[in-house]
């Protein structure tokens, strides 16, 4: 099978450097917060973490709140967002910072007009516009407008009046909303207008096609502007009219903002005629008309919103709001008219309305963009970040408001607010960039309610939903008494009728995907009058009697059939009953469609079945039907290129094979009608005599179509064109082959585990053909109880997963609005299994479709072949054709399961695999390159989390490797299957597999580590290279790992001691902190970089160094990096990016080395360094003999060799020796009586603070006893890996050519089968007497046999240095500082959630 579409190298190699710079384009971004060590969600490529924003961003804010803290990082799309709720940062950013760093709020584009608006527009521009209108918001201006507020006060008043005398409930949002509209619109354009009674109005209708904003609007994808364009226009219409008008009557009393931001422009104009030359300080007509927009776009609904909100708080707070309207009358006796004054004295109200703005803030979020990299009280924030303080969050923080989800206007009196931090309370924002308008929005939000409770009062009623106030109940819509209240139904089944009567009017498409080519034309996929036309001209084609004639060819194959089981009965094998029912489908869909006769099973090799198979490998993955899905704006340039999704030569091969048959049928319909004539009834408008065949009947409608024309009649052409004719072939394969094997092995299935059913269908066609008479028509049809058990299995199995129709136009059914253009889904496998509907549904039971009980049963609940006009129109030719099948067989076998049968769930439709194997041939094509490899271990009967398409089993590591496979080796033993993308992968804690992999077999079947990718020049490296020539390195190398040369090499090791104690002293004398991994880390790093390239480093002191920062760009090493993404779904990519110089190592620091290398080398080689041991120089001293004939050529190193091997000496060292002495540091904190005890022993071995040598480290038993036993506890690698090089089996395992064989130490060192209190710290397990009953397949700290580490005495070396110095004069002691008990954290590498920080004193001396 075709794994792969067949393209050619180019386009394969097109396509994926677009895949890759696509993968590169959607996760490079996404290392930002990581390198700031700053936490958060972690994001998925191109989304981000957008997609947490599903249940609401700000429930998503909370969230983040209570898991990260303060401060945390999210990425919407590509773009870096910094989360900020530390007051500190918040004040920096809105206040301090605001003129220089962060000026502008986050722009998403397509704006137009807008980006002139005061909360748009960015920088000098911003300033200016910001300027000129903070005079129109000055508390005098206010109180010049504060009559057309009123204004609109009072027809609220009205509104609610005729509301409440009718006692008709009152939606709050209509009444708040068109108030706000109102005193929006009046002051910023001039015009009053009465939006609750005169909803028509033009201003009205213009505003609302502003305000239905769309985030996810498909204009975003298309670069355009985002606000309804005649809306813009009939507004520039509008204030250019409203303009002239006010310039010829003069601006007489009027105040509103319009008129304000006039003048502005007026006295500026002014200024400049008298001759002063200044930058234009006030507004364009365009900016005037920007900001009358935004007035509308950001008022309207947070003022609606908030005034919703406070009447839903007072009517469930009655005795706040008791206490509102006895402040109103106090103020405004004997409901006196209200004045600006006395709204400003209304102080409680003032309190409700704040309250309510912590409760529900106006704006979810506050944003602003970093203009420059910045660091602000600790966090660095680069260019180019969005900062987002969360208000909602700040609001909603029991560290700043005790009891936050209660209502408590008091928190705001005079007294309490003198105490409230402004940084944690921002409705409106705070600094320079606060909300301009927020004492208006004040104003009109008071005036409305204290009109309202001079009148009235709010109370809830039966429509009120009961809400909960708690943050984590907040939902984004919704709001009770700030959206219309919407009483859903449960009830939302459509009722029978409903189908068929909207089906013509507004649901007769199917959902189209495009790119169908010739199949545009098949009946299944034509849309509208075509799908008419060509349904009314093949409907004539599956009526009884034209399958009727039909029947001798079904029961021809039916015969066919019956032999091919025959032969496997004979030799006793089993069945593979997707196999034969296949071949017999496709043989009687193919002679019925074409009209010729072939033998799938016997020759598979017919160019018929060839070619039917390359439709029938339909992939829903396909490269140009994902660009489809994901980017739908393609499909007319792809169907303009005439790209299809239908294999081009197989539609030619069978375009001609129709055009063949049909000359081929009238050249022997004429020979007929010569030898005849053509009077007779038989051959008059026939091609062919007695052939009988849906090809044969779409040419007769054809031909009967042109005899009518050729009669003068006049009318449309109503028979099928030659490409119609074409596209119902194939779609009769494409739709009926899967469709009709698939229900046929089901069948089989079922009656092999009910052999009670298969009993009596046996019995039923015993008893209609007696002594096995020849299958007929009439008597297939007489089966009921086969229809009944073919029926179950439908009912069971149905042929479609769903059935979709588009709507055509908005409508209602049943009080369900369907919206045009929405794809209505009927899952019949829902309803299949609905118990509602289905007494036990998952049990077989074919009785249920009995005649009696048929009756009562509800046909839109039984959908297997859909239902009205636009069903499937082969329904009877499938069902006839499957009886053939069924009764052909049973009358001469019977169905059985066999040991190779696998059990099947009731819903387990696509899991079967092997014998009796049933699973969709077109899901599993759509899937095949995502699946292909995941039946290794389901064959092998070896056990595994189930994987998923592409990623295998990859989600499984979202814990962690190691806790990942703890909990696989609890669940399914010693051995266990997992898949690493499309790479199977053995997990074995086996003893003997485990000795078999790593000794027995290491030379002849698992000689080669796992390479996860292009490599490079480390392709040489000794942990990297495969069979011969890592034998060869292998072998030039273990010289240089010798005590001997280890001994010559530890003055390079004891100099780093010495810069690490002084470091150590330091620190002690300090009283420091210490952070134990940059301490113990940087003296890693100085012992292998200059073990490795000969150089002195000191990163301790000079963290800068050159060698020292490309070292550590090395050990940098991310899993999830583009390029290991992009390997683990499509690993076939490698060598192309080998190719490339594509490395998953920094090519910078590599080549750093290579360049470094040759240049110790070249003076080396110039100055002689004879005294000099380390490393590097051991493997230029094998060049060396070789070049002296000492060694053949095979021997000596070359210089990529070399390179290869000092850098992977850095790679795999640094991590594996720090880490290591981090945790023993930390262990010997809390074991203080360990640490003693090696203190005793190095003051025995090391008498008055001797210095060490190299002899005296190796006397030091219980120094190595502490060493192996965290090794244990903190084994340096996560997995040991070998693949397998053919098929071999072992210990009654049976292991495929190319399995990936995986040993997890951390499993197997923490296995009470082998340890003793594993969790437990005990160096006493690796005394001399305990160490000798160790199995040294369970302890694997640096592997075992011939490809074990072969720096692990270098790394002993190193740790047991460091160690014991620092023990002969200091101890460690956790601090407060100390994470007691340590959380590990297992994704990728082992390590600690947090750093382990420890105090390192002086060692107190007993005095002698």
């Amino acid at each position: 099978m075709d794994l792969l579409p067949h393209f050619s190298i180019e386009t394969w190699t097109i396509l994926l450097i677009l895949i890759g710079l696509l993968t590169l384009y959607g996760v490079w971004p996404y290392g930002v917060f990581k390198k700031l060590g700053i936490p958060g969600p972690s994001p998925l490529p191109f989304f981000g973490t957008i997609l947490n924003y599903r249940h609401g961003f700000l429930k998503f804010d909370s969230e983040c709140f209570q898991k990260y803290g303060k401060v945390w990082g999210l990425y919407d799309g590509r773009q870096a967002i910094l989360a900020v709720a530390d007051s500190t940062i918040i004040k920096a950013v809105l206040v301090k910072e605001c003129y220089s760093t962060f000026t502008n709020r986050r722009n998403l584009g397509l704006t137009g007009l807008l980006e002139n608006a005061v909360s748009i527009a960015q920088d000098e521009q911003w300033k200016r516009i910001r300027t000129v209108l903070s005079p129109t918001f000055t508390s005098g201006k206010l109180k010049e407008m504060f009559p057309i507020i009123k204004h609109y006060g009072e027809i609220l008043v009205q509104n609610v009046q005729k509301k409440v005398d009718k006692d008709e409930p009152v939606v709050a949002k209509d009444v708040f909303g068109c108030y706000s509209m109102d005193v929006i619109t009046s002051t910023s354009f001039g015009v009053n207008i009465d939006s609750m009674n005169n909803p028509k109005d033009p201003f009205v209708k213009e505003i609302q096609k502003l305000t239905k904003f769309r985030a996810l609007d498909p204009r975003f994808a298309m670069g355009v502007n985002l606000f309804p364009r005649d809306a813009l226009d009939f507004f520039t219409r509008a204030i250019k009219k409203i303009k002239e008008n006010r310039e010829k009557e003069g601006q007489g009393a009027r105040v509103d903002f319009l008129q304000l931001m006039l003048e502005a422009q007026c006295s500026n104009i002014a200024q400049q005629s008298n001759g002063m030359e200044q930058p234009f300080k006030g507004l364009t007509d365009t900016e005037i008309l920007a900001q009358a927009f935004i007035f509308i776009f950001a008022g309207y609904e947070p003022s609606s919103n908030s005034l919703g909100f406070m009447a839903y708080l007072m009517a469930t707070h009655p005795d706040v709001q008791q206490k509102v309207q006895d402040e109103i009358d106090s103020v405004f006796p004997n409901k006196a008219p209200l004045t600006y004054d006395a709204i400003m004295q209304l102080e409680y109200l003032d309190m409700v309305l704040n309250e309510t703005q912590r409760l529900y803030p106006l704006g979810g979020r506050l944003e602003r963009v970093c203009k420059k990299d910045v660091e602000i009280n600790g966090v660095t924030i680069p260019k180019g970040t969005v900062v987002m303080i969360p208000p909602f969050v700040l609001h909603r923080a029991p560290e700043f408001w005790p009891e936050p989800d209660e209502f408590r206007p008091e928190r705001f009196s005079k007294e309490n607010k003198e105490s409230v931090d402004p940084y944690v309370y921002l409705p409106f924002g705070a600094g320079p960039r606060n909300c301009i308008g927020m004492r208006f929005a004040i104003v009109a939000m008071k005036v409305a309610i204290a009109s309202l409770l001079q009148h009235f009062s709010f109370r809830v009623c039966k429509e009120t939903p009961v809400w909960s106030l708690a943050a984590s109940s907040f939902q984004e819509t919704g709001h009770p008494g700030a959206n219309s209240i919407a009483i859903l139904r449960n009830d939302v089944e459509l009722p029978p009728c409903v189908w068929l009567q909207c089906f013509y009017g507004c649901l007769c498409h199917l959902q189209s995907f495009g790119l169908r080519g010739l199949l545009e034309k098949a009946i299944s996929r034509a849309q509208n009058e075509q799908w008419k036309r060509i349904r009314t001209v093949l409907s004539p084609t599956f009526t009884s009697g034209k399958l009727k004639e039909m029947f001798p060819i079904i029961k021809h194959y039916g015969e066919i059939l019956v032999q091919n089981v025959q032969k496997k009965v004979d030799k006793d094998e089993p069945v593979v009953v997707k196999d034969v029912f296949g071949c017999y489908s496709m043989d009687v869909i193919t002679s019925t469609s074409f009209g010729v006769n072939i033998d799938s099973m016997n020759n598979p090799k017919d160019p018929f079945v060839r070619e039917i198979q390359k439709l029938t490998k339909f992939r829903a993955l396909n490269p140009f039907f994902v660009a489809i899905f994901v980017f739908p704006f393609l499909l007319p340039l792809l169907k303009a290129l005439k790209v299809n999704l239908i294999p081009q030569d197989a539609v030619d091969f069978f375009t001609r094979a129709i055009k063949k048959i049909k000359e081929n049928r009238e050249k022997e319909g004429q020979g007929v009608r010569e030898k005849e004539g053509q009077g007779r009834k038989k051959a008059k408008g026939s091609y062919q005599g007695a052939r009988v065949d849906f090809l044969q009947l779409m040419l007769e409608s054809q031909r009967s179509s042109v005899d009518h024309q050729s009669n003068g009649l006049d009318q449309p052409f109503k028979g099928l064109t030659d490409t119609e004719i074409l596209a119902q072939a194939f779609i009769f394969i494409f739709a009926g082959y899967e469709t009709s094997s698939n229900s046929l092995g089901y069948t089989a299935y079922l009656m092999a585990t009910h052999p009670d059913v298969q009993q009596k269908v046996q019995a039923e066609i015993d008893s209609v053909l007696p002594d096995k008479a020849p299958l007929t028509y009439d008597a297939i049809m007489q089966l009921e109880y086969l229809d009944m058990v073919l029926n179950e299995t439908q009912r069971l199995y149905p042929l479609v997963g769903r059935l979709e129709r588009v709507c055509k136009k908005d409508v209602e059914v049943n009080g369900v609005t369907i919206r045009k253009g929405t794809v209505v889904v009927i899952p019949p496998f829902v309803l299949h299994r609905d118990p509602e509907y289905w007494p036990e549904p998952d049990e077989f039971r074919p009785e249920r479709f009995s005649k009696e009980n048929r009756e009562s049963m509800d046909p839109y609940t039984f959908l297997p072949f859909g239902a009205g006009p636009r069903n499937c129109i082969g329904m009877r030719f499938a069902m006839v054709s499957m009886k053939v099948a069924t009764a052909s067989l049973l009358r001469q076998f019977s169905f059985r399961v066999c040991k190779e049968t696998p059990f099947l769930s009731p819903i387990d439709l696509f899991q079967l695999s092997c014998y009796l194997s049933f699973s969709s041939h077109a899901f599993s094509s759509a899937l095949e390159y995502g699946v292909w490899p995941y039946g290794v271990f389901k064959k092998l009967d070896i056990p595994g989390p189930t994987p998923w398409p592409f990623i295998g089993t990859a989600l499984g590591y979202r814990k962690g490797v190691l806790t990942y496979d703890r909990e696989c080796f609890e669940k399914y033993g010693k051995i266990w299957g997992l898949y690493d993308g499309r790479q199977p992968v053995m997990v074995v804690t086996d003893i003997p597999i485990i000795k078999a992999v790593l000794v027995k077999e290491c030379y002849s079947v698992f000689t080669n580590r796992r390479i996860f990718g292009p490599t490079g020049r480390l392709k040489s490296a000794i942990s990297i290279a495969e069979d011969d020539h890592w034998k060869k390195i292998r072998t030039i190398l273990s010289p240089t790992f010798t005590s001997g040369k280890l001994k010559e090499m530890f003055p390079i090791i004891n100099h780093h001691v010495k810069i690490l104690l002084k470091s150590v002293q330091q620190r002690a004398e300090g009283d420091d902190v210490v952070d134990i991994k940059q301490l113990l880390g940087a003296y890693s790093m100085d012992v292998i970089t200059s073990t490795s390239f000969g150089v002195n480093t000191d990163s301790i002191n000079n963290p800068e160094d050159p060698f020292v920062k490309e070292a550590r760009k090395l050990t940098k090493f991310d899993l999830f990096s583009p390029i290991f993404i992009l390997l683990y779904i499509f690993p076939f990519t490698s060598p192309l990016m080998n190719k490339m110089n594509w490395t998953i190592f920094p090519h910078e620091a590599i080549e750093f080395f290579a360049r470094s290398i040759n240049k110790i080398k070249k003076q080396r080689e110039e100055g002689g360094e004879k005294g000099r041991v380390d490393f590097l120089q051991l493997m230029m001293d094998s060049q060396k003999h070789q070049s002296n004939g000492l060694n053949d050529s095979q021997k000596a190193l070359t210089d990529d060799e070399i390179l290869a091997q000092a850098t992977i000496f850095i790679f795999a060292g640094y991590e594996a020796v720090s880490n290591s002495l981090m945790y023993l540091a930390y262990e010997l904190a809390l074991h203080p009586d360990v640490q003693q005890k090696l203190q005793d022993e190095i003051d025995t071995v090391m008498s008055n603070k001797a210095g060490f040598t190299y002899d005296t480290i190796m006397q030091m038993e219980y120094v190595d006893m502490a060493v192996s036993e965290i090794l244990r506890m903190y084994p340096l690698g996560g997995r040991i890996e070998r693949v397998c090089k053919k098929d071999v089996e072992i210990n009654g395992i049976t292991i495929p050519k190319g399995t990936t064989m995986v040993i997890p130490p951390y499993v197997l060192h923490f296995d009470p089968e082998h340890w003793t209190d594993p969790k437990e710290f005990k160096p006493e397990r690796f005394s001399k007497e305990n160490k000798d009953n160790i199995n040294p397949y369970v302890y694997l700290p640096f592997g075992a046999g011939p490809r074990n580490c072969i720096g692990s005495r270098f790394s002993l070396l190193t740790m047991k240095a460091a160690l014991v110095s620092i023990l002969q004069n200091f101890s460690f002691r956790p601090c407060k500082e100390t994470q007691i008990p340590l959380v590990l954290n297992t994704k990728g590498l082992m390590r600690p959630e947090k750093p382990i920080k420890l105090k390192i004193v002086p060692r107190a001396r007993p005095t002698q």
